[in-house]
């Protein structure tokens, strides 16, 4: 998303994230569908379940470093799951 020009700390919407990836697509740095769409995907897969019940409260996962924790969701739906 970086090399696309869009700063992960400056996304606050889905409209936001949408126009970032169609930013990318432009570029030919993505290949992706609809861009809105693929942002409520994005979105949903990683803030969608994030809080987890624990029996302590809402939870989230990776504990106090969230934004270690969506960074790696964000790299696995990026790198998806392949061998080496």
């Amino acid at each position: 998303m970086a090399a696309a020009g869009c700063s992960p700390r400056r996304l606050l919407r889905v409209g936001q994230l949408a126009d970032c990836l169609e930013d990318g697509r432009a570029k030919g740095l993505l290949v992706i569908g609809d861009a809105l769409e693929t942002a409520r995907i994005l979105m949903d897969l990683n803030f969608g379940t994030a809080p987890l019940k624990t029996g302590h409260g809402a939870e989230w996962p990776g504990g106090k470093d969230r934004t270690a924790f969506v960074r790696s969701c964000i790299r696995l739906i990026v790198n998806g799951i392949r061998a080496g």
